[in-house]
């Protein structure tokens, strides 16, 4: 127990420990940035699942009452209505908060049991692509509403990319070898971050896979040149980091998706992805 009270090992609840866990989680450097981690979503979403998934079962228990047989009852019953993935995560900042409990500075935590817990398995989803007769309707019928919804389909389906990695793409990420072809460079992300603000996060992906650099087919490549042709170096004010507003002189304006359309691009793509924005009226 080191210099830990013995009444503070025995009597102290998990809740208190999990508020304890997530200040630390959460410290922050002296010019703002996150201290542990990239980005303040992270904190934020690991506050989410200590309150909307762990506390209400297992927050005011003793933290060293909970046995191995409790936290897989807790998975068990997450199970039942959460996808597989939410269960993992929510399980992962359960064991993270025991680590760091049991670490000699905290010296909380006797025994951690969330090492032998069997968590769901995750279900692969079928991959869903569009015929080369649907890619055309979808393109065409895009075209006659926004040419930039249309531009910015043909990046998701040439690229393969994400909407965050699209919409954070600038002129300068472009290289152009005239007949050897296009290449576009991902080496950096837009995320939500703090208070639902969008930011862009620099040369932040999750592994080396995710530092591409693609070649752009043909009609892509074209896309791209005439964008580009439309585009000039001015100000333009974006979201850093820290979330505040930061004037940038003479930066070239992102490519795909300008800083103004952000929020509500980033609405639409979630839309698509759940399948509601195809049923709106006109769509």
């Amino acid at each position: 127990m080191n210099e830990t009270e013995a009444s503070a090992v025995t009597d102290i609840l998990l809740r208190d420990v999990a508020a304890k866990w997530l200040a630390w989680k959460g410290a922050t450097r002296p010019d703002g940035t996150p201290l542990r981690h990239s980005s303040t979503y992270t904190t934020d979403r690991y506050g989410q699942l200590v309150r909307n998934q762990i506390l209400p079962h297992l927050g005011k228990h003793p933290l060293n009452l909970i046995s191995h047989s409790d936290v897989q009852e807790w998975v068990d019953l997450l199970s039942d209505t959460l996808a597989a993935k939410t269960v993992a995560d929510a399980h992962s900042v359960l064991h993270g908060i025991y680590k760091w409990a049991g670490m000699k500075a905290q010296g909380l935590a006797i025994t951690d049991p969330c090492t032998e817990t069997v968590l769901p398995k995750r279900k692969k989803n079928v991959a869903k692509g569009l015929r080369p007769s649907e890619w055309k309707i979808l393109h065409q019928a895009a075209t006659e509403v926004s040419s930039n919804a249309a531009d910015l389909l043909l990046f998701f389906v040439s690229s393969g990319w994400r909407w965050s990695e699209a919409a954070a793409v600038r002129s300068i990420d472009v290289d152009d070898y005239g007949d050897a072809g296009v290449w576009v460079t991902m080496g950096r992300v837009m995320r939500r971050g703090a208070g639902g603000r969008f930011e862009i996060v620099e040369d932040e992906a999750k592994s080396i896979a995710g530092m591409r650099r693609i070649k752009m087919p043909s009609d892509a490549a074209a896309m791209i040149r005439r964008r580009r042709a439309n585009l000039s170096p001015r100000r333009s004010t974006v979201h850093q980091r820290r979330g505040a507003q930061v004037v940038l002189h003479r930066l070239p304006l992102a490519l795909l998706v300008s800083p103004r359309q952000w929020p509500r691009c980033g609405t639409q793509s979630r839309a698509d992805s759940r399948g509601r924005q195809a049923t709106r009226p006109g769509a």
